[in-house]
């Protein structure tokens, strides 16, 4: 079995973890597309001057700058992993929606991607709250 990699923000206690919107937990998740966009944007100054990002959300943006940030694989790091999992906070869907609002994403195909992604995810999510819930009985 191969190792599953999360990116870690050890400052604010938030993780990124691919295969928490359906990507594989493989490391090559994390350099490729969207997830390395994504990073990029969470670890960019958050100051921005150009015009292209007035008025966009950009909440995430620049949010992970200037931090202690890490990427972990639960067999190099396992008891690490395991503690990050249950003690900090997933962003990863409420980071890659604001990614994918944020006018840096320009084709179409990509920006469809990152929609499958994230309704998927979301659908995932209402399952299992209703789950929980007992109203799927």
């Amino acid at each position: 079995m191969a190792e599953y990699f999360i990116a870690v923000n050890y400052n604010r206690k938030e993780f990124i973890d691919p295969g928490s919107i359906g990507l594989p937990y493989y490391l090559d998740s994390l350099h490729n597309f969207p997830m390395s966009g994504l990073l990029i944007y969470l670890m960019s100054t958050p100051i921005s001057y150009e015009p292209k990002y007035k008025n966009q959300p950009n909440f995430f943006k620049g949010m992970w700058y200037y931090n202690l940030v890490a990427i972990i694989g639960d067999e190099t790091r396992e008891l690490e992993f395991q503690r990050v999992g249950e003690e900090f906070k997933d962003i990863t869907l409420e980071a890659m929606k604001d990614y994918r609002n944020s006018n840096l994403i320009f084709s179409d195909m990509e920006l469809s991607y990152i929609d499958k992604l994230i309704d998927a995810e979301e659908e995932r999510r209402l399952l299992a709250e209703a789950r929980e819930n007992g109203e799927l009985d």
